[in-house]
């Protein structure tokens, strides 16, 4: 497809390593111990009490903020449509310019079950990645992404200075928590989509909402629910993808002919207008009932 801008969107890269860093430059002056263990199991001692056994000794707490996926109750919940997002993702150097640092590059099919994200750092650097819906992970794979260059750019020679693989689990968070005092955080409060796997700028919205309710005494939310056509939506997604990992791609690329490419960036945080939204369903509709 043509190149379209994003406007109001930008594209920034965010290293982890900095979002600590600013992390324990915000908290080096409160009153926290850090334990670092492995939390195996949360249960309620009394009305007022939790007690969460991990791998290195017993606490008891009060408030439990919870962000880990195996834990009882688990992420996704065994009793909705579940999948697995994988990636590969490459960082490499060119020889010569061949990157448009003003353009990046979404959702360029790899193959029937991926496709690729190219994310140019200057004219000569970029971030590669590739993305795919199954219903297990998929292993590491570099190969189709440097094919992916060379077929590009073939005047070129590339490097990969560094390489990384991860997995995303996709589904629904559990629908009851411990108490009421045990509060679900980030992927397992159910903030990343089913549909689209991303989930940064919902979990800083609703950190922030939790963050006001929580200065002001207010009582906190234990989970977190989409509405209910957008839940409709993600939950039959699932299902293609269980049924056959080259559907998600399908659907994908029909979604993103449905609306403009600025207005498909809102659909990942579920802010599309009404009429918007019944594009995307119309869309989406040959391929969830063809299944095929």
């Amino acid at each position: 497809m043509p190149s379209k801008t994003i406007a109001p969107y930008t594209m920034r890269l965010v290293r982890s390593t900095d979002v600590f860093a600013h992390m324990a430059e915000l908290l080096k002056s409160a009153p926290v111990e850090w334990i670092h263990a492995e939390a195996r199991s949360i249960s309620r001692r009394n009305v007022e009490l939790y007690e969460i056994a991990t791998n290195d000794s017993l606490i008891y707490a009060r408030w439990v903020f919870d962000s880990a996926p195996d834990v009882v109750p688990t992420f996704p919940s065994p009793r909705q449509p579940r999948a697995v997002l994988s990636g590969t993702g490459i960082q490499v150097s060119s020889d010569r310019g061949v990157f448009d640092s003003a353009t990046a590059t979404l959702f360029d099919p790899l193959d029937e079950r991926s496709f690729a994200y190219l994310l140019p750092l200057s004219r000569t650097e970029a971030l590669l990645e590739s993305a795919s819906f199954d219903s297990v992970a998929r292993k590491t794979d570099e190969t189709p992404l440097l094919q992916y260059l060379r077929a590009r750019h073939p005047e070129a020679y590339f490097t990969v200075t560094h390489a990384e693989h991860g997995s995303i689990p996709l589904g629904f968070a559990p629908l009851q928590t411990i108490g009421p005092r045990h509060i679900l955080l980030g992927t397992k409060r159910g903030l990343i989509k089913p549909s689209a796997g991303y989930g940064i700028v919902r979990t800083a919205r609703e950190s922030e909402h939790l963050a006001r309710l929580w200065r002001e005494n207010l009582p906190l939310p234990p989970g977190w629910r989409a509405n209910w056509r957008w839940r409709l939506f993600d939950k039959g997604f699932l299902q293609l993808a269980a049924h056959d990992p080259r559907l998600p791609l399908a659907l994908v690329h029909r979604v993103m002919r449905a609306v403009p490419l600025a207005q498909s960036l809102r659909f990942i945080d579920e802010e599309l207008p009404l009429r918007q939204l019944a594009a995307v369903f119309r869309s989406a509709l040959p391929v969830v009932l063809g299944k095929r």
